[in-house]
């Protein structure tokens, strides 16, 4: 009977110290890199690092659209809503304040704008004199503080005493919070979207009072920046924005194609640079449909390239 006989296979030494090598840099690499867990994050870092204002509006202009990609013209509605509720209170001069009706609206908002959680029972059985009195003793809180001004630095206390005043509703935690401070005060305040905490917020995305106080100075910064017009809350909408524009097949996402463009670039020049892109990712190494040798790998500049080296 004949007997098999199984060599083992044995790798070279310096093969295996260079697969070592190989596997250890890309372990350095992906741990170097952010760990988001929101889709199109990356985008809204890229718009962060931009100061070209015009980039900016130019994705801002699109938040509607988003809403509408995001959940329909339901969330649009909503959103349309709620800039109104927060216009009326800026109006009250006498008692701005949030009624059930209102603080409702706004939930389902957020809510669909972002990630809906189990709280409706919690939320519902706040009564119209606690949303009253929570929103009334929040809006006084921070009427008063000047953006710009020379006590600015002051300003973190009371927006802490602002959330801590809406917090006593049921149901609502620092996130939910901002949502009503950002529709009162927009120069002062941004919303606590997913997307703008993972962008702006160095540590682990969270919802805490301390998180949304370093984030909404960075919105700040950002806004001071950028020049006038711009709001703490416009800056969290066009971060937010751009998120959202990275993930559409039928959309540009321009914080791709700024790095591509002169300052006077239209936005036939930014299609062009995103189809440019396109063309060189898809056909690298490859041949045309017209079987003619690919620019970027042909023959011609191989042995060009060879004889170079050569000498």
């Amino acid at each position: 009977a004949a007997i098999a006989i199984l060599i083992p296979t044995i790798t070279p030494s310096h093969a295996l110290t260079q697969q070592s090598k190989s596997s250890s840099r890309k372990t350095s690499a992906a741990s170097s890199m952010p760990k988001y867990t929101r889709p199109g994050v990356e985008a809204a870092v890229r718009l962060s690092k931009i100061r070209e204002e015009r980039i900016w509006h130019d994705i801002e202009a699109q938040y509607t659209d988003m809403l509408h990609a995001k959940n329909g013209k339901e969330l649009q509605s909503l959103d349309l809503q709620c800039e109104e509720m927060g216009r009326m209170w800026r109006e009250n001069q006498k008692s701005p304040h949030c009624t059930m009706d209102e603080l409702t609206t706004i939930i389902k908002w957020k809510f669909s704008k972002g990630k809906p959680r189990p709280l409706w029972k919690l939320i519902r059985s706040n009564t119209e004199a606690s949303a009253k009195d929570a929103s009334e003793k929040a809006f006084y809180t921070i009427l008063s503080v000047d953006v710009g001004g020379e006590h600015e630095e002051n300003q973190e206390p009371i927006l802490k005493r602002a959330i801590e005043e809406f917090s006593t509703l049921k149901g609502i935690g620092p996130a939910s919070a901002t949502a009503f401070l950002s529709l009162y005060r927009p120069d002062l305040c941004i919303f606590m979207d997913d997307e703008v905490i993972e962008c702006l917020y160095p540590g682990k995305r969270g919802y805490t009072t301390k998180i949304y106080l370093d984030i909404n100075a960075r919105c700040q910064k950002l806004a001071k920046d950028l020049g006038e017009g711009w709001t703490t809350r416009r800056v969290g909408r066009a971060l937010w924005s751009a998120a959202r524009l990275s993930l559409c097949n039928n959309k540009i996402d321009l914080t791709l194609t700024e790095e591509r463009i002169g300052n006077d670039g239209d936005h036939e020049s930014k299609k062009e640079s995103n189809e440019e892109k396109k063309v060189v990712k898809k056909g690298y190494g490859k041949k045309t449909d017209s079987d003619e040798p690919n620019e970027f790998d042909d023959g011609v500049t191989r042995k060009r390239r060879s004889k170079r080296l050569k000498r």
